[in-house]
């Protein structure tokens, strides 16, 4: 049977053209499916799913599908050569519960659709406990999986996996009790609910196929711009120059002392596309061309009311995007560092992402290379203690140490790479 099942994934490879999956991980990590047994966990759609699944996103594994009654009925052949298990409704089933134990004890991995039907208007159902047991039972963890049921030749499928949870882990209760299966199944599926709502903030900010190419225009026009104004890149240690490949989730910080900083610093992310945050003043001014490319060109608007912003700039590094931050707020029209806003430090304490500072070390100057330093990441993580408490006060505290090191990055990077006349 396994070599059937081998021989019939082979011929159906064609049906990649038709599912086209877009596969995201919940913390951005692209992960290879556990080694060991395992319970994988998804909502249900239609019965898509069940391709999607076994001739796509677990093309190369060996996943024993758990299926109702019906299609046991309607296509007996097929479930057997697949290895799937039949789950009778509303129903103590043992032989069910008997076929999985089996399979998890030769370390094997199991699929499950916990709500038992297909979904209506694309809401999660309630999850039916026996996941849960199982789990339980058998010490496998549950890895959680969402699907946004976009199948057809001019669609893709979006498809979420999350990290693999521990239900064992969840409870402190020696006698497990139904109250408690349904307890951890309510939160097995917030989970699931999370990974939808993650994968529409992902495509909300990800799927720029229309205005991508503006984007990347700004990106090209800062290497036109780097023939009048060149730079040199520099950084302060190897560490740094190691750790400056953002692939993840990550803010990017610099002092602010012209208008072409935007420009020239984007010449620095060329696989990456950063967010910007831009101010409302640079939109009034100019509502127009610019206006309408500054709207679809990855900037984030800034007003005088900053929320929208910051909610903004929270969906954009919690689905692992990459922000580009003035904290000053406005350009600097003297050699001093204007004080740093505390929403740099609100972003990062609530999405715990790293941040680069990147320093401007002398003015622009037609034909003159404006140098660069990069620094070494900071965690303001590691500035929280456990009894402070986050309000406006600890946010300038923190943007405060970021002032402080991108001064001394500044003043580092004159003494050594910026000649004294």
């Amino acid at each position: 049977m396994k070599l059937l099942r081998i021989i019939i994934k082979f011929f159906l490879l064609p049906m990649w053209l038709f599912y086209k999956p877009r596969i995201t991980h919940q913390d951005g990590r692209r992960h290879l499916l556990p080694k060991g047994p395992l319970i994988i966990v998804s909502n249900h759609q239609n019965w898509h799913d069940f391709f999607l699944y076994e001739f796509v996103v677990y093309l190369f594994h060996n996943v024993n599908v758990v299926l109702g009654k019906v299609p046991f009925e309607n296509h007996p052949i097929i479930a057997k050569i697949f290895g799937c298990i039949e789950a009778k409704p509303n129903e103590l089933d043992v032989d069910f519960f008997d076929s999985c134990q089996k399979i998890i004890d030769r370390n094997g991995k199991i699929l499950i659709f916990p709500e038992g039907h297909f979904a209506k208007d694309n809401a999660l159902q309630r999850f039916d406990a026996s996941v849960v047991y199982l789990s339980m039972k058998t010490g496998a963890p549950i890895l959680p999986v969402y699907t946004d049921g976009r199948y057809g030749f001019f669609k893709r499928a979006g498809v979420n996996i999350g990290n693999p949870v521990y239900p064992r882990l969840w409870t402190m209760s020696q006698k497990f009790s139904h109250d408690e299966a349904e307890r951890l199944s309510d939160k097995l599926r917030g989970i699931v609910d999370g990974l939808k709502k993650q994968q529409a903030q992902y495509f909300k900010l990800k799927n720029y196929r229309l205005f991508a190419p503006i984007y990347d225009h700004l990106r090209y026009t800062g290497a036109i711009i780097n023939l009048f104004y060149p730079i040199k890149v520099y950084y302060n240690s190897e560490y740094a120059k190691k750790m400056f490949k953002p692939k993840y989730d990550a803010l990017m910080i610099s002092n602010h002392t012209s208008f072409l900083d935007s420009v020239v610093i984007l010449r620095l992310f060329l696989r990456r596309r950063p967010f910007n945050f831009v101010s409302h003043v640079v939109w009034d001014k100019n509502p127009g061309i610019t206006g309408w490319v500054l709207d679809h060109g990855r900037c984030i608007k800034v007003t005088d009311d900053p929320r929208k912003a910051l909610r903004d700039a929270l969906d954009v590094l919690n689905t692992n995007g990459t922000m580009m931050i003035f904290p000053e707020g406005h350009i600097s029209r003297d050699d001093n560092l204007l004080e740093f806003k505390g929403g740099v430090s609100y972003i990062a304490t609530h999405t715990h992402s790293p941040i680069y500072p990147i320093v401007t070390l002398n003015k622009y100057r037609r034909f003159h290379k404006t140098k660069i330093l990069v620094g070494e990441p900071i965690y303001l993580d590691d500035y929280v203690k456990p009894d402070m408490r986050l309000n406006g006060e600890t946010y300038s505290y923190l943007a405060s140490l970021l002032q402080n090191r991108i001064y001394e990055l500044r003043e580092k990077g004159r003494k050594l790479y910026i000649k004294k006349k």
